[in-house]
């Protein structure tokens, strides 16, 4: 039930934001801005924000609540795409906007269905625990048990349990994709 409670936190942020940069992005065009200036930053901050935030979760070992705060940011921040993304085929092309919405939409949503294999297949291969793997020890005696702990730095000085070191670099390979996908987003839009 906590855990539940917790998932909600980056989209009531996501939502709170959205609040108020609609509120920035009507100051910006009442004070002669361009539209397609401001949608633009809009959407390049929304993909560009959270794909830093991915990019130092790969690269810097941070402690657990640092690590979690930093996802909360990235996925509320990734809100404002919606002020930029969303309505851009309107004023682009008119006449053929649900198409041409349609295809971005298709589009964008190609890395939503390659993601979860590919990151499945990744993990796997960094040795990576499976979330319905049984606690026990290995049967390799390898001194990790099934869920790819290390029995020897199964608590990291926080009471949680640490990763192997090559399922960590599994997870980082997955967050530089990850970056990788959003900036190639944004330069494409």
């Amino acid at each position: 039930a906590h855990a539940a409670s917790l998932s909600v936190i980056p989209y009531a942020l996501r939502f709170a934001l959205l609040l108020v940069v609609g509120r920035l992005v009507d100051w910006l065009l009442a004070g002669r801005a361009r539209l397609p200036t401001v949608r633009k930053a809009m959407t390049g901050f929304g993909l560009l924000l959270p794909a830093a935030a991915l990019l130092t979760l790969a690269m810097l070992d941070l402690p657990e609540t640092a690590a979690v705060t930093l996802l909360v940011l990235g996925v509320g921040v990734s809100g404002t795409v919606n002020v930029g993304a969303t309505y851009a085929p309107i004023e682009m092309y008119p006449d053929t906007a649900g198409a041409s919405y349609a295809m971005g939409n298709f589009a964008g949503n190609i890395p939503g269905f390659v993601s979860p294999p590919l990151t499945g297949w990744i993990l796997d291969q960094g040795g990576c625990p499976h979330a319905t793997a049984k606690k026990c020890p290995s049967a390799a005696g390898d001194g990790m048990d099934e869920l790819g702990m290390d029995a020897a730095s199964v608590h990291n000085g926080t009471g949680d349990a640490a990763l192997s070191a090559s399922c960590q670099r599994a997870w980082d390979v997955v967050f530089v994709i990850a970056v990788g996908v959003s900036v190639l987003g944004t330069v494409m839009y």
